[in-house]
């Protein structure tokens, strides 16, 4: 037996002279695809970022906003109606997040589990039509009660701003938390402070 690497890193495994393809091909990923989720086919939150802050810049102060979403109560829908409906509710909301980017330009993130993030036009008409897609989107796979999207919208008010300040913005009580090059959502836990008051704790999502 001979072992050789392959170009895009796949290990392959043949009887050496035999001249016999592997049994099992693996699509080979550009560089495109790498950035983006093979679920939702959205940026990876790093890669969102980047292009927002490249993008952000082009456009007019107020004319575009960055719009956070959080499906709400998302393991509910797993829970009593299998994986495969929560699957597809996440690329429902994909599709037409890209429908909407493609349509009126802009930048789409999935920051994984149930968030999405999207620099969209800030019109609240597209807006409306965002959160009545996901809600009928949810109600076509069956519908739980307490499922449910969350949006944070922040007018994008100063182009030369990072984009983590608008996402900051946009969903107070979510933090953007950046380490080792990557982006994350944190949702906050509440608990006592020092004063015997409800404060907010961040934790991971």
């Amino acid at each position: 037996m001979c072992t050789s690497i392959l170009p895009d890193g796949i290990r392959e495994r043949r009887e050496k002279g035999s001249g016999v393809e592997p049994a099992v091909k693996f699509p080979r990923r550009d560089e495109e695809s790498i950035n983006k989720s093979l679920l939702t086919g959205l940026y990876f939150p790093r890669i969102f970022m980047e292009e927002a802050r490249r993008f952000i810049p082009r456009v007019k102060p107020n004319e575009y906003c960055m719009v956070a979403i959080d499906i709400l109560h998302f393991r509910l829908l797993n829970k009593f109606h299998g994986r495969s409906s929560g699957d597809k509710l996440l690329r429902k909301v994909a599709d037409y997040l890209e429908e909407t980017r493609k349509e009126h330009g802009g930048v789409t993130g999935y920051f994984e589990g149930d968030n999405f993030c999207i620099v969209m036009p800030w019109q609240m008409e597209l807006i409306r039509g965002l959160r009545n897609h996901i809600e009928e989107s949810i109600l076509s796979l069956g519908g739980t009660i307490g499922v449910a999207p969350a949006l944070g919208i922040s007018p994008i008010d100063d182009v030369m701003l990072p984009p983590g300040n608008f996402l900051r913005q946009g969903y107070p009580g979510f933090d953007l938390h950046q380490r080792a090059g990557s982006y994350r959502l944190l949702r906050p836990q509440y608990g006592r402070s020092s004063g015997g008051r409800d404060a907010p704790s961040y934790g991971g999502h």
